[in-house]
């Protein structure tokens, strides 16, 4: 066996040559299997390579019997005691535990030796003397360690009485009694200790009987053991009835007594290191000889029971051994990647042995091989998915052996599905895709079924599925993009056979907006070509020559321009320059500044065109007319009215264009404003016309999608191009400069593109260029040009200058300059350009110079930071006009500067907001004083003018701002327009002796008032917000009375409503704007005081205004949802709901002949009588611009919109009704048959008086 394992190569050279020493020195014969099982047991030898090996050493020859003469020791003598350290070396019998040291090769070395049979009872355990020490022939053997502490035994031994363990005992002194002759040790297997080791220190207790442990396996490096001393002197050989220390008769042998196996083969009576009781001092009765004790009996029963347990295990080794063979030549086959041959293995090893422990695992490889067999190695995952669906419910019913197979599955289920998806995204056949994904989905259900791969393994797989599960979604919206795509198509073409081109684009839009990609489609691209094809067969020329308007009637209102020149100008520059501003058109003259005529045309009025003839084309968009006006004058020429909103003009050579909404183009002869021809386009438009001089041709942006070229000799459609653009994204119109179209298209609300377009081929058909620019920011502006350069700047101001050069075919359209957008909130910029100067004007003007080859804009200076520009910058006569707000200052700045450095040449302030306007009726003159603090003083003779230019006050430089919004009756035609909160200052207006007219400032008041004062005496009244209610003297400004001050309360403001004198003329009545009332009286004393005489509190907090008739006192309750009329008792303050409205207050209440007006929504005007009873409701939506005005018995409501309503002040019943057409922000007083009214735009209005009709 041995040779067979040399030649094998499975053991080590030193290992067989130690193993062949102990043999040849061994007493009895060691068979294969015992020898096999010591090589298993040290683990030199699997047991499947001793299986094998015992079967190859059975069949070539039986093992011949190899013995060992004992070598003869020499006997120690009996008086001799060990040393103390010697001592410690002495091996009791009992388990040890495992060394925690690093194992020594020397300490795992087998000694085959033979063992001494176990001796007779004794009756009592004898003292255990120590053993002589051993000589240097024997071998030191350690016993095996971890025995078994309840062995199997058919005889059970007398087990000795537990004593007390006596921890770390030293070992008694010797006695001077006779010792006992030695007996030899037992010999057995026993691991060797290392020569010069210490051994561990033992208790003093009864070794247990115990089975033996398995050895440490024996090290490869193995060395031979010489000079060990032996634990005993042997006794010599041992005869050959003793073999294996078992008697056959008795039953077998307690566990742990096998030779081969080291155990302690002596039981509980055996004394120290293995001896026989009788060597331990026992005395034992001589034993009575059995006739069936002979050798011959006891060899031969126990050679047979070894033979038949020997060829029990060889038959279960061989037949085992082919069953695992079997089973591991499958798994090597499957590990390998051998799916095929593992497959026939498992289905031969399932055949042979259906039974074996290892059959469910292998149904579960044989089926993994299934798997493998078609996905590890093929391209196309369809196999797969068939395979697994297939297999998989087959093998999960293999419960504990299906977990193998789990790790395996959670990357090939996974495969599958990325097989199928990636496959299914890349089809560009919409049938072979939906099959695609029918699958994929068939495999993501295999991957989501957790009895495949669990959770604890899926999470590792989660990224990947993840991705495996977009590419599915990836092909499922391209089938529904397929489809989708031709339904549209199909819808597009309907559209066009039945001319509903707006219907088709909306399709495509729609189409677009869920797939983006789909813009260059072959098909969808031909839909759309087809559509516009359409639109271009819809156009409809009309050579219909349409007359000019009729001159318009004229208005019955006089609208009189205040105006004042800051800065005059020295009239270098001449020519007039037209400014549109807050709705009216206003020519200065260039040179000076002066303001020569104005006419109104509307709020959101668009700039002035100047005609090749020098004539001003502008539109009343009011009217929406086209009015050519005679610049010098201000006379209107001629008028055309389409009759709609129209966008332009745009002027041609002689004639202009206009572009109505609902698609119509206008040609109109600039000589004399007739229409020669139009052309019907079939979309509406939003924007005016670009003209192409060179080509001869028009471009007309349509609401959405399309471009018209139009021939300007005809009108007659050349060309149809697709663009796609949104309605609402055309702001401006297009721009042609060297045959390429440059459109401005702002798409969202705070971006915009540049696409521009160029003739090619040989039709010189429109094409997109390759450059397209994103601005940040909306174009509002129209787009300008500088030779062949265009200008494009944003809300955000933006600004681009793109260059166009039709010789390079590579770069015809680039960006040579650019500045980024500044403004984090949309305003509107202007800009201006003349050769390579460029002008911005915002929120601040700035001046820059195009440096092409620097790719920048280079700042020359910038003026006005925080100023609002209102207007279209101009560049005219050599000088640059801007109009622009100043801050918080009222009016409008007009300015014309020096383009180089930006500095004034002059500046005059126009559209200034009326504070009051009052008029001496002796002499009819007017007094109007802005909210600025100018003060204007009118002839009579100058109204009809329309123009006044010289006021009388003007605020001094130096004094700081100044807001005048109230008005105050002195007595004797004196009257105080004052404003608390802004300076402090007022002026004092003597109509009778106007030049008496001056400021006042009120030095002494500290704080700001939103009320009215009221005149008290010599004093007015003005609460203010802080809380006191201060009486200043307005000739002096001073303050002579002691204010009253409310309870205060830290960081409170009181919204104090307008004081309201009582029917006593003494006491003063005054509402915190919240439920506190409180009655005040000037009390006398030094100095005077306003006192407290009285107080309420109101159940309402209350609003708006006090009104008082007679000794009924007005006013609003404000409740959560709606407002309330409340009456207040004079004398108690007691405050009294009458009237519950369905909504609120929008104005009033208002005293007007003997009735309390209170303008409401939705009710209308209620008209209260002197007994707080209503008197007439009256049926009125509009907002009143101010109180009522008093016509005898009658009353004159005008509306902030411009309309007047007459009506009889005891019924309410509407008798007249007139239109201003202006908005109107206060009705002041009238003078003779007119109405002073004050205009929004800053302008004085004098309107007619609607006339009751005759009855």
């Amino acid at each position: 066996m041995l040779d067979l394992a040399e030649q094998q190569g499975l053991l080590e050279e030193k290992v067989i040559s130690e193993l062949r020493r102990q043999l040849r020195e061994s007493k009895f014969i060691v068979t294969p299997e015992a020898l096999a099982k010591v090589l298993v047991d040290h683990e030199h030898l699997t047991n499947f390579q001793a299986r094998k090996l015992v079967a190859s050493a059975s069949e070539a020859t039986d093992a011949p019997t190899t013995t060992r003469q004992a070598v003869a020791p020499t006997k120690a003598p009996a008086k001799e005691m060990l040393p103390i350290e010697e001592e410690e070396d002495i091996v009791d019998l009992e388990p040890a535990a495992p060394a925690a040291a690093k194992v020594d090769p020397l300490d795992e070395l087998v000694d085959l030796e033979p063992a001494v049979p176990a001796a007779p009872q004794a009756p009592a355990a004898a003292p255990v003397p120590v053993a002589p020490a051993p000589s240097a022939h024997d071998s030191i053997d350690m016993a095996p360690l971890d025995f078994d502490e309840n062995p199997k035994s058919s005889s059970k031994p007398v087990e000795p009485k537990p004593e007390k363990p006596k921890a770390e005992a030293a070992p008694s002194p010797p006695k001077s009694e006779p010792k006992p002759k030695p007996q030899p040790a037992p010999r057995g297997f026993k691991t060797l200790e290392k020569p010069g080791s210490t051994p561990p220190k033992r208790e003093s207790k009864p070794a247990p009987i115990s089975p033996p442990s398995i050895a440490p396996p024996v090290e490869d490096n193995l060395e031979v053991l010489t000079e060990l001393t032996p634990l005993s002197v042997p006794s010599g050989p041992a005869p050959i009835d003793d073999l294996f220390a078992v008697d056959p008769i008795a039953g077998p042998a307690p566990l742990g007594s096998d030779p081969l196996m080291g155990g302690p083969l002596a039981g509980p009576l055996a004394g120290p290191l293995g001896q026989p009781a009788a060597a331990a001092g026992v005395v034992v009765p001589p034993k009575k000889k059995n006739q069936w004790d002979s050798p011959l009996l006891l060899i031969g029963g126990g050679a047979l029971g070894v033979l038949l347990l020997a060829a029990g295990l060889l038959v279960y080794s061989l037949t085992r051994g082919s069953a695992s063979e079997l089973f591991q030549k499958g798994e090597e086959d499957y590990r390998s990647g051998s799916y095929s041959t593992a497959i026939a293995v498992f289905d031969e090893f399932l055949k042979k042995y259906p039974s074996d422990p290892n059959s469910s695992l292998a149904r579960v490889r044989r089926g993994m091989a299934q798997i493998r067999q078609v996905t590890d190695k093929a391209s196309d995952p369809v196999q797969g998915l068939k395979a697994a669906q297939q297999v998989l419910p087959q093998i999960e019913v293999e419960t504990e052996s299906f977990n193998e197979a789990r790790t395996e599955l959670a990357s090939i289920l996974p495969d599958i599905a990325d097989g199928f998806a990636t496959k299914a995204k890349d089809e560009p056949d919409t049938a072979k895709r939906v099959e695609l994904v029918a699958k994929t989905e068939a495999a993501i259900a295999l991957v989501n079924n957790p009895s495949y791969i669990p959770s604890s393994l899926r999470k590792d797989q989660e990224v990947r599925i993840s991705q495996i599960i977009e590419k599915l979604d990836a092909a499922r919206r391209s089938i529904d993009q397929d489809r989708d795509l031709q339904t549209a198509v199909e819808k597009m073409t309907a559209a066009a056979d039945q001319n509903q081109a707006a219907t088709g684009y909306a399709t495509r839009r729609e189409l677009l907006k869920k797939y983006p990609a789909l813009e260059i489609s072959e098909s969808l691209m031909a839909a759309t070509y087809r559509l516009s094809q359409g639109e271009q067969l819809q156009i409809e020329v009309r050579d219909n020559p349409l007359p000019a308007a009729p001159a318009a009637a004229a208005e019955g209102v006089i609208a009189i321009a205040l105006s004042h020149a800051e800065t005059a100008g020295t009239g270098a520059t001449t020519g007039l320059v037209p400014v549109v501003v807050e709705g009216s058109l206003h020519a200065f003259d260039l040179g000076t500044g002066a303001l020569k005529w104005h006419k109104y045309l509307g709020q959101g009025a668009p700039a002035v065109v100047v005609t090749p003839t020098g004539d001003w084309l502008a539109v009343d968009v009011r009217t929406s007319t086209l009015c050519c006006f005679e610049p010098a004058t201000g006379s209107i020429k001629w008028r055309h009215a389409p009759g709609e909103r129209f966008f332009g003009p745009v002027v041609g050579t002689d004639v202009a264009y206009i572009s109505c909404e609902s698609g119509t183009i206008y040609e109109i002869a600039l000589a004399d404003g007739t229409s020669p021809r139009q052309v019907k386009l079939p979309q509406k438009l939003s924007t005016a016309v670009g003209l192409d001089s060179r080509r001869s041709r028009i471009y007309q942006l349509g609401d959405h999608s399309t471009l018209f070229a139009l021939r300007m000799e005809t009108l007659a459609c050349e060309e149809t191009s697709f663009l796609g653009h949104l309605e609402g994204s055309i702001l401006v119109p297009p721009l042609v400069v060297l045959d390429h179209v440059v459109i401005a298209e702002s798409p969202g609300i705070n971006y915009s593109v540049l696409r521009t377009l160029a003739p090619t081929g040989e039709n010189k058909q429109l094409q997109p260029t390759s450059k397209v620019f994103r601005l940040a920011g909306r174009i509002t502006e129209p787009l300008l040009t500088a030779s062949r350069r265009v200008i494009a700047v944003t809300d955000l101001g933006q600004t681009s200058v793109i260059e166009i050069d039709p010789t390079s075919p590579q770069q015809s359209v680039r960006e040579i300059s650019k500045l980024e957008a500044t403004d984090s909130e949309p305003t509107t910029t202007y800009p201006a350009v003349e050769a390579n100067q460029v002008w911005l004007v915002g929120t601040r003007a700035s001046a820059y110079e195009i440096q092409a080859s620097l790719a920048q804009l280079a700042r020359r200076w910038t003026l006005h930071p925080g100023d609002r520009f209102v207007a279209p910058l101009q560049f005219s006569g050599g000088v640059l006009v801007h109009a622009r707000r100043r801050g918080t200052q009222d009016g409008i700045l007009v300015e014309a500067c020096n383009p180089a450095d930006g500095k004034a040449i002059w500046t005059t302030r126009i559209a200034q907001q009326l504070a009051a306007v009052l008029i001496h009726q002796p002499r009819s003159e007017v007094f109007a004083a802005t909210r600025g603090g100018l003060l204007y003083s009118i002839p009579r003779d100058a109204l009809r003018q329309g123009l006044y230019a010289t006021p009388q006050l003007t605020p001094p430089l130096g004094g700081g701002p100044i807001s005048l919004s109230q008005l105050s009756n002195l007595g004797n035609n004196q009257y105080l327009i004052s404003g608390f909160g802004t300076g402090n200052r007022g002026i004092l207006c003597n109509l009778e002796e106007k030049e008496k007219s001056r400021y006042t400032e009120f030095s002494s008041i500290d704080g700001s008032s939103r009320c009215t004062p009221l005149v008290l005496g010599s004093s007015v009244i003005v609460p203010l917000e802080k809380g006191p209610v201060q009486a200043v003297n307005p000739l002096t400004g001073e303050a002579p009375i002691f204010p009253f001050t409310p309870p205060l309360k830290a960081g409170a403001k009181f919204p104090w409503l307008s004081p309201l004198l009582l029917e006593d003329g003494k006491n003063i009545l005054l509402s915190d704007g919240g439920v506190m009332l409180y009655k005040l009286v000037e009390r006398a004393g030094t100095p005077p005081q306003l006192a407290l005489a009285g107080e309420s509190t109101s159940t309402l907090p209350l609003a708006k205004q006090l009104a008082r008739v007679a000794s009924t006192i007005v006013g609003v309750g404000r409740g959560e949802a709606v407002d309330s009329l409340v009456t207040i008792h004079p004398q108690t303050l007691a405050v009294t709901e009458t009237k519950k409205l369905a909504g609120r207050v929008t104005s009033g209440p208002f005293a007007a002949l003997d009735l309390v007006l209170v303008a409401t929504q939705p009710e209308g005007i209620i008209a209260l009588g002197a007994d707080g009873e209503t008197k007439w409701i009256l049926d009125y939506s509009d907002q009143l611009a101010g109180p009522p005005v008093v016509l005898g018995s009658d009353l004159l409501l005008v509306s902030t919109s411009g309309k007047l309503v007459r009506v009889e002040g005891a019924t309410g019943k509407i008798i007249a009704t007139g239109e201003i057409g202006r908005v109107v922000t206060g009705v002041n007083a009238v003078l003779e048959t007119r109405l002073a009214v004050a205009a929004a735009d800053g302008q004085l209005l004098f309107v007619t008086i609607p006339k009751p009709a005759s009855p």
